[in-house]
C-alpha cells in the first residue's frame, strides 16, 4: 500500500533537516577545536616586534623574509618571530638598533656565544670568535629574547617559513643583512 504524499515528504523534511543539524554540529565542533588549539590566536611576538620591525623599515629596511608561530598547536608553546631585512650600512647602524631595541625593552649587548658560533649553530672548538664580520646581539629579560644579527660582507643563510629554508644571501656592496629573532616565554 501506498504512503500518502505527506508523510513522505515529512520523512524526507526529517532526513534533509537532520543532515543539517549534523553537519552545522561538525562545522561548530571544527571551530571549537581550531581556537582551542590557538589558529585563531595572534602572535604575541610578532605584535611586541612590530615597532621595532617598523623602525628598520622606516630607516630603509627592505623585509626578505619572516616566519614564525603564536605558540599554540604542534608547533610548541613558545611564541617566536624571525625577519631578514636588507638595508644600506652606516657607522651608526649597530647603535641606531640597540636604542631601538632598549626603546622596546630589550637592551642589547654583545651576544659571546654566538660571536664564538653564529646564530645557526656552527660549532668552533677553539672558541675563536667568528669571522663573518657580524655584530651578534642579544637581550635576555623576563617576557624573551631579542637576538639581532648586523651581517657585513658574509653569506647568511635564510630560515623562513615563506622561502625555502637554507637559501643564502650575502650582504655586500655597502648592504648588511639585519636578522632579527623574538621568541617570548611559554604561554
Amino acid at each position: 500500500m501506498k504512503q500518502p504524499r505527506p508523510i513522505r515528504l515529512r520523512l524526507v523534511i526529517i532526513i534533509a533537516s537532520s543532515i543539517l543539524l549534523a553537519g552545522v554540529l561538525v562545522a561548530a565542533g571544527s571551530i571549537i577545536t581550531l581556537y582551542s588549539q590557538g589558529a585563531y590566536q595572534k602572535n604575541k611576538a610578532e605584535s611586541t616586534i612590530s615597532p621595532f620591525i617598523a623602525n628598520i623599515k622606516s630607516q630603509g629596511g627592505s623585509e626578505i623574509c619572516h616566519d614564525g608561530d603564536n605558540g599554540y598547536g604542534g608547533a610548541g608553546t613558545t611564541p617566536w618571530y624571525d625577519a631578514y631585512f636588507t638595508m644600506n650600512d652606516s657607522t651608526s647602524l649597530t647603535s641606531t638598533i640597540k636604542n631601538d631595541a632598549a626603546k622596546l625593552g630589550y637592551p642589547l649587548t654583545t651576544d659571546d656565544d654566538a660571536t664564538l658560533s653564529g646564530f645557526n649553530g656552527t660549532t668552533n672548538s677553539n672558541q675563536q670568535p667568528v669571522k663573518d664580520n657580524s655584530d651578534y646581539l642579544l637581550s635576555n629579560q623576563k617576557a624573551g629574547t631579542l637576538r639581532v644579527q648586523v651581517a657585513r660582507d658574509t653569506v647568511v643563510t635564510l630560515y623562513c617559513g615563506d622561502v625555502a629554508d637554507g637559501t643564502t644571501k650575502k650582504a655586500s656592496g655597502g648592504q648588511v643583512i639585519i636578522f632579527v629573532a623574538l621568541s617570548l616565554k611559554q604561554r
